[in-house]
């Protein structure tokens, strides 16, 4: 069966083809004492080619409800990424942002390359101890394994990744939203990172905060126009 590139669901062939060197496993990141809350959060969001842009979105529209929030859709260079759903831009490269607050990491197709990404791979084993939250979705959840974020943890991921996941040392995870002990949130895909991006408000702000973004958020998309894009659906199906 042909895949259909505006699915939103990873491509198998893409998920399975080997990276041109083998992986390299990162060793565990040793997690800090996180920073206390302030005014202004940096929230990182890992932006490349092949990126799954509902789950970006989703992402992006319920952590804008943060107060202080400084978005940042960081990548390899500047410029425009395409994927699934359409092209994001990249705001930041990864070298020029050492220190946020919060890092998502959305599901993009050729999970094998990416995994194989030293420079991402890298970035994230850098600044993840000093984050206060960490999240993925889907096939982000892999590349967190690869890059020595999960250390040995079970996580929430597409079905097609178990496999994958395994290699770095960690199991999929019985729930599909998974919070570990080290400040990381996976989910395995769409639907879910809808609930991560609520549970890190929550945990950032309380519950009652948290009920009331969802609120907002719920009232925002009944007031959208019509034939909304899929990632819009999806929000609101979970507000509704």
């Amino acid at each position: 069966m042909t895949h259909d590139p505006t699915s939103g669901v990873p491509d198998p062939d893409e998920l399975w083809r080997p990276p041109p060197t083998a992986p390299e496993t990162a060793g565990p990141v040793v997690y800090e004492e996180p920073p206390p809350r302030t005014d202004r959060s940096v929230v990182a969001f890992v932006t490349v080619q092949g990126l799954i842009t509902e789950e970006h979105d989703i992402f992006r529209t319920i952590l804008g409800h943060l107060p202080g929030i400084e978005p940042l859709n960081v990548g390899h260079q500047l410029g425009q990424v395409a994927g699934p759903g359409g092209a994001r831009t990249v705001d930041a490269t990864f070298d020029k942002v050492t220190d946020p607050d919060i890092v998502i990491v959305p599901g993009a197709l050729g999970t094998r390359q990416l995994v194989g990404d030293k420079v991402l791979c890298s970035w994230l084993h850098d600044v993840a101890p000093r984050c206060r939250w960490i999240a993925a979705s889907s096939t982000g959840s892999v590349v967190l394994a690869a890059a020595g974020l999960l250390n040995g943890h079970p996580a929430a991921t597409h079905w097609l990744a178990g496999d994958l996941l395994a290699e770095f040392g960690s199991d999929i995870a019985d729930a599909r939203l998974n919070v570990d002990a080290e400040r990381v949130i996976t989910a395995t895909g769409s639907m879910t990172a809808f609930e991560a991006a609520y549970l890190v408000i929550q945990r950032e702000l309380g519950e009652d905060e948290a009920n009331r973004v969802r609120e907002l958020v719920g009232s925002q998309n009944e007031k959208a126009p019509a034939n909304p894009s899929r990632g819009r659906r999806i929000l609101r199906r979970n507000t509704g």
